[in-house]
């Protein structure tokens, strides 16, 4: 059996992650294997997976984890939008010594590969109107910026796997995506360290109370909206793959969709009869950003092929909604 170890596993992604291997794995030949910081009991009532509770601040902790393992999922860390106020130390200490952490693990249990997130940030010098960021651009960003910190440690994150890669033939995949969409009962991220409901779940909200709802700026201004179980798509190509070189990989639909559209599309997938959402335009608002990333390379090299465009994305989200499998797993960001 090639173990798979899940890090991360109790955060939204990483559940959604874990549910799609499960389904979509080969169990006679892959074994998966649950780890997060806090004690719960979910994976192994609700999904039959072994569960760890490891936090990769604490070296001790990889003891229990098992002595061999075919690959590591780290999607482990602090982010911006978990953090209230702000501190440099946690990119530090979790996303930097915390990896180094993960890393000797797999050094000693064989690990043939690591698959970890990072963020499109560090390629923000090149956001313009309309440009196709290349998965492996240098990275360009403003270093005094509020996520100047996140972005440095996910750097460094990339330089020690590659050094591990050179020395313990680690191969690491670098799967870069901004907003991964999906399903949970806490509507609260941090912005800037400030607690907020993000601009996406307020207009779900209104669409379900058919409240007005606000298209700020240009209403033609384009993004890209990717669904978590094309994210774990992408998890399971790089787990398979025998081929694919180390490196980047975009996350994307390549079907970047306006504002305009995305209300829409929403009102009819949430709305109730006879309650409608109103559009109000609002051309004095500032723009959205217009920019998609390249998949040419994820779609080339792992045979990606994306499931979801907007309207499936909405589609699945309001059943995730309705069939709520994750009760009770995530905790709340508190004040």
């Amino acid at each position: 059996m090639k173990k798979i170890i899940i890090l991360g596993a109790t955060g939204h992604v990483g559940a959604y992650t874990l549910q799609y291997l499960k389904e979509h794995l080969n169990s006679n030949e892959y074994q998966l294997i649950a780890a997060g910081r806090r004690n719960v009991d979910f994976f192994e009532k609700n999904m039959g997976i072994e569960y760890c509770q490891v936090d990769i601040t604490k070296k001790e902790d990889f003891a229990k984890l098992p002595s061999d393992a075919y690959a590591v999922i780290h999607l482990a860390g602090i982010m911006p939008a978990s953090m209230k106020g702000y501190d440099p130390y946690p990119y530090i200490d979790i996303n930097i010594k915390g990896s180094l952490n993960v890393l000797e693990y797999c050094a000693k249990a064989n690990c043939k590969k690591i698959i970890v997130t990072h963020t499109e940030s560090d390629l923000s010098g090149y956001w313009e109107s309309g440009t196709s960021i290349d998965p492996d651009l240098p990275a360009k960003f403003d270093h005094g910026s509020n996520y100047g910190m996140y972005i440095i440690s996910r750097l460094a994150v990339r330089e020690m796997c590659e050094n591990y890669y050179l020395r313990h033939g680690i191969t690491p995949y670098f799967i870069r995506c901004s907003t991964v969409y999906c399903y949970t009962e806490s509507p609260y991220m941090y912005k800037y360290g400030e607690r907020i409901i993000p601009g996406y779940l307020q207009i779900y909200n209104k669409a379900m109370k058919g409240e007005p709802i606000e298209v700020w700026g240009d209403p033609s201004v384009k993004t890209d909206i990717v669904y978590v179980k094309d994210f774990a798509q992408i998890v399971e190509k790089m787990i398979l793959t025998e081929s694919a070189p180390r490196g980047y990989y975009n996350i994307g639909t390549d079907l970047p969709i306006s504002l305009e559209d995305q209300i829409k599309i929403a009102i009819e997938v949430f709305g109730k009869d006879g309650k409608r959402s109103e559009i109000v335009y609002r051309p004095d608002k500032p723009n959205g950003r217009n920019f998609v990333m390249d998949i040419s390379k994820t779609k080339n090299e792992l045979g990606y092929a994306p499931m979801y465009d907007y309207r499936k994305y909405l589609e699945d989200y309001k059943k995730e909604m309705e069939v709520n499998r994750f009760h009770g797993l995530f905790t709340d960001r508190a004040d």
